[in-house]
């Protein structure tokens, strides 16, 4: 099996990325508040990064996030947008800069889809053209088909479809830097996941700049570059990476928060594309019974894979189905593949599936529907290992690192 780091190799060195936004000592106090909400903060997001903020309810963590877009004002302290302290610009000039998507999407009841998407492009002066263009644009982003949805209105959607419009208002001006406020924490669970999935997808393309706010740990796992973890006033408990907030958790408060299941949550972090698929037994509809029984008296598998036109995956069939199938082509007994998945899809969904599926084994296709192979329990299995295999060597890193760099200091001048 094949292992890469998540995204591969894509990602630029943390070191060459820019810091698109930066808190310095932020700080917001309430008349009478024994404390500041929040308190001196100070943090770097870079270009292009989804950087989460994620802590026990009361920590600070939505009023840090309206505060970058000024919906509060900050008591003291600086945020600094693409090398401009915005405490000092116009909020409405920096609102229209800035993509904001909240938990009920907040779309005008009165406007169409169309006209919802097109608020922000309207207020920066574009002409009609243009508008209409980016509506078409962002509503095929969103896989909602602009012919069908463009003049509808928010009462006639789903929680899913309307989460989807928030998404393509907040990128109806082109926003260098969104912000999201538990966009996805009204939906059930399994619409959750599959926005979780698509706006992965569309930050893949787009490459934006996004502050996330939530207090799902396994969200955060799952949706951020760097997770920040926050107590009482937006103190950072710890700000890195998801694999390293897994693996080396910095204090006992962080600890306690991520919880129990660190392996189980580390699947979040790999994705199909990671991984060596495996190979599994297939067939045609038109095969003939006869010899599909004889492929599966020759291989280790219980089972085949009826694969239909281009390759899409039509049927598990094991011996059973066969004999009781009178002759009919083998797309018509069986049972339909439940668990189906791309490869972007995260091992921890891959795991739900296979758990939840009547056969033990995943099917992966690519974008058109077409078979690539299957993933099954020893590939999770052995996938969790070589992670924990990897948190051993980078501790024994930066023990290393720590000897090398910690007695030999004290011959140091001074």
């Amino acid at each position: 099996m094949t292992l890469t780091a998540p995204g591969g190799d894509q990602a630029a060195p943390e070191q060459s990325r820019r810091v698109m936004i930066r808190l310095e000592q932020l700080t917001k106090t309430y008349p009478g508040g024994k404390r500041p909400a929040v308190d001196g903060l100070t943090l770097d997001v870079n270009e292009g990064e989804i950087v989460i903020l994620v802590g026990p309810s009361g920590c600070g963590k939505t009023t840090t996030m309206k505060m970058i877009n000024r919906i509060i004002e900050p008591t003291s302290g600086k945020i600094i947008i693409d090398d401009t302290d915005v405490t000092r610009t116009d909020p409405d000039q920096l609102r229209r800069r800035i993509g904001y998507v909240i938990q009920q999407t907040g779309l005008f009841p009165h406007r169409t889809l169309a006209q919802n998407i097109a608020t922000v492009p309207k207020l920066l002066g574009w002409d009609a053209a243009r508008i209409r263009n980016r509506v078409d644009e962002l509503l095929r982003l969103v896989n909602m088909d602009p012919d069908t949805y463009r003049d509808r209105y928010p009462k006639q959607l789903s929680g899913g479809q309307a989460q989807r419009i928030g998404v393509a208002r907040a990128l109806g001006g082109d926003p260098q830097v969104m912000l999201m406020d538990e966009p996805f924490g009204a939906l059930d669970p399994i619409t959750r996941d599959r926005l979780q999935n698509e706006f992965l997808r569309l930050q893949a393309e787009m490459h934006k700049t996004i502050v996330f706010v939530t207090h799902d740990i396994d969200e955060a796992i799952k949706m951020g570059d760097r997770i920040a973890i926050l107590q009482e006033g937006s103190e950072i408990a710890q700000f890195d990476t998801p694999e390293q907030i897994l693996t080396a958790p910095a204090n006992e408060f962080v600890a306690d928060f991520i919880g129990g299941g660190a392996a189980l949550k580390g699947l979040h972090l790999r994705r199909v594309e990671d991984i060596e698929l495996g190979t599994w037994p297939t067939v045609e509809p038109e095969t003939n019974p006869v010899a599909a029984m004889d492929l599966v008296r020759r291989t280790d598998c219980a089972c085949l894979l009826v694969l239909g036109p281009d390759r899409r995956p039509l049927r598990w069939i094991n011996a059973t189905d066969l004999r009781r199938g009178d002759g009919r082509p083998l797309d018509q007994i069986g049972q339909v593949p439940e668990a189906v998945v791309d490869r972007r899809t995260s091992l921890h969904e891959v795991l739900n599936q296979m758990v939840a599926a009547n056969y033990a084994t995943t099917v992966v296709v690519d974008d058109r529907g077409g078979y690539l192979g299957v993933i099954d329990i020893d590939q999770i299995n052995e996938t969790i290992r070589a992670m924990r295999r990897e948190a051993g060597e980078r501790d024994r890193q930066r023990m290393n690192t720590a000897d090398t760099d910690g007695p030999g200091r004290e011959d140091e001048p001074r």
